[in-house]
């Protein structure tokens, strides 16, 4: 991790503070930039080519600052296959309300998407209660949760899971993998994969097993937690409105209610809250990493931390 830049930014009244506390390389101090960075006049992301001009403002409100800029500058001087990740330290919610992620470099490229220069949140747990460090045992668990309604092509989720486990298996790493997917067509596809896969004796094989979604959120949370995953990897639908913030997950039933009537809602009936995830989290025994593979998880609003947020700053 040597050579990732940390970028802390903070609010100062109704104006963001930027400032490089961290680098591979020297970078002069140059204070804290004040950013003309307003996340009222971003430009809506239902428009055409909104998140590029976002990006756009952001790059161009850190460019502002000399040393900000010079830091940038040195990162886009990385070699091919030379990572230099770029962090970006949030400490108050409304730091969130910005696309950091969507930086872009000089020719209006997004920095995210060149593999050197990996772009990451990292959000202080200040008000978490402490807890031991996280153990890298084997073998790995990894849980899967599929089950987004009225998207096609689901299955692609649990295949591109399923080859990665397959790569990391035969270089030799354990890994146990168990999947809930909610619709039946792909559970009985899945189902019957597995089932191949033990006849002809396929490595890891055994160590690999699917569920049905669970039609409440308290026995799907219990589910998890009891399977104890290092690992929790989540596809579904999410929201973050007047309503509240929370995972929709669709049962069996509920893909064959809109299969019939092909409602316009795409809401699943499983609805675990931000604050039951927040709970979830804290629960586990040995948790790595969570993947919110959804809308809306990492929106945050006025005062408000987004769930991703939320479930790293508690814990």
């Amino acid at each position: 991790m040597s050579e990732r830049t940390i970028l802390a930014v903070d609010t100062l009244g109704d104006r963001f503070v930027a400032r490089i506390v961290r680098a591979p390389f020297p970078v002069d101090e140059q204070g804290m930039a004040l950013l003309d960075l307003n996340p009222e006049d971003l430009p809506d992301l239902q428009t055409d080519a909104a998140v590029l001009a976002r990006g756009k403002m952001v790059r161009d409100a850190l460019r502002q600052n000399q040393g900000i800029s010079d830091a940038l500058d040195e990162l886009s001087r990385a070699l091919p296959h030379q990572m230099r990740p770029l962090f970006v330290m949030l400490r108050p919610s409304d730091a969130e309300r910005i696309n950091w992620e969507m930086l872009c470099d000089g020719d209006d490229a997004f920095i995210a998407l060149d593999e050197r220069w990996p772009i990451a949140r990292i959000i202080d747990p200040i008000n978490a209660p402490p807890r031991l460090p996280c153990e890298l045992t084997t073998p790995v668990r990894l849980m899967a949760v599929i089950s987004a309604l009225g998207i096609r092509d689901q299955r692609k989720e649990w295949e591109l899971l399923r080859d990665a486990v397959a790569y990391a298996r035969g270089n030799g790493l354990r890994v146990k993998l168990k999947v809930l997917v909610g619709d039946s067509k792909s559970f009985e596809a899945i189902e019957k994969e597995i089932a191949q896969a033990k006849a002809n004796n396929a490595p890891g094989a055994d160590d690999t097993e699917v569920g049905p979604i669970e039609t409440t959120p308290s026995r799907l949370t219990q589910r998890i937690r009891e399977w104890g995953p290092n690992i929790l990897h989540v596809f579904c639908h999410g929201r973050a409105d007047a309503g509240g913030q929370a995972l929709e997950f669709a049962t069996a039933n509920d893909h064959l209610q809109f299969a019939a009537k092909n409602p316009d809602t795409t809401d699943g009936s499983v609805v675990v809250s931000a604050q039951s995830l927040v709970t979830l989290g804290a629960s586990l025994v040995n948790p790595w990493l969570m993947v919110l593979n959804c809308c809306s998880s990492g929106k945050a609003g006025v005062g408000l931390q987004s769930m991703a947020n939320q479930i790293v700053s508690r814990g």
